[in-house]
């Protein structure tokens, strides 16, 4: 019994450090307008909308080593980025292709279309549109935190634990985002939120290897959702509130 436990370990291992890090992954708002996306009910004199590039304030900031598992009694090796697109350390890829601003932006814009609040949304450098409003945000934070899981043991110590079908190591995403939406001709602020969360998940020996940054579309999505329905519920983008600002403005 002894000598098959032995024999699935170090076959554990081998199968762990023979897959390292390799490939590469890319950040898609692909999935952002499907599932648990909001969609409302389309009103033929809702108010248009341009969405700008969003300011990113992420700092650049990288710490830790998966080589920290070598170091027994640790429970597990890590790394942390402020810029995933920067870094050169993930759980199990080489690289994350992922411009913050441009992508971001653009998945805003995606999910305001395709949410049907605004008749018409454009995506412009600058607000010199003739939209009635302008969709804006500050990238806060926007970050990855890997996790090797050696259980105190080292990675080879940890190889029967990976075996039986403990997790080997773990991704953690966090996103924080700062919209506000303002009248395109006053520049005049009618509504601001912030998003705050993270999310992880686990990897096992044998599924989840390249699915390091998975988890940030969805939580992109969940901002633009609770953003929407915000602005819904808020009647800020009401066909009343778009009444009251054009004839304050003289439109």
């Amino acid at each position: 019994m002894l000598r098959h436990i032995t024999a699935a370990a170090f076959c554990a291992a081998g199968m762990f450090f023979a897959a390292g890090c390799n490939g590469s992954a890319k950040f898609t708002c692909d999935n952002l307008t499907a599932g648990t996306a909001v969609r409302l009910q389309p009103s033929e004199n809702a108010p248009t909308v341009t969405v700008t590039p969003f300011t990113d304030m992420r700092p650049y900031e990288r710490s830790g080593s998966s080589l920290l598992g070598m170091i027994p009694l640790r429970p597990y090796g890590y790394a942390e980025a402020g810029q995933p697109e920067n870094s050169e350390t993930f759980y199990s890829i080489s690289h994350y292709d992922f411009d913050a601003v441009n992508d971001l932006t653009a998945a805003a814009a995606e999910s305001l279309r395709s949410s049907n609040l605004f008749s018409r949304v454009e995506q412009c450098k600058a607000a010199g549109s003739d939209t009635d409003y302008v969709f804006s945000a500050t990238i806060v934070a926007c970050s990855y935190k890997a996790r090797w899981f050696t259980y105190c043991v080292t990675y080879i110590g940890a190889a029967p634990f990976w075996a039986i079908g403990c997790p080997t190591g773990s991704s953690t995403v966090h996103l924080r985002l700062r919209f506000e939406l303002s009248e395109r001709t006053t520049g005049k602020v009618l509504w601001a939120q912030e998003f705050d969360e993270s999310d992880y998940l686990n990897h096992w020996l044998y599924c989840r290897y390249q699915a390091d940054m998975d988890l940030l579309p969805a939580l992109m999505r969940r901002a633009m959702n609770l953003a929407i329905i915000d602005l819904k519920s808020t009647g800020v983008v009401s066909e009343d509130a778009l009444n009251e600002a054009r004839r304050h403005s003289g439109w």
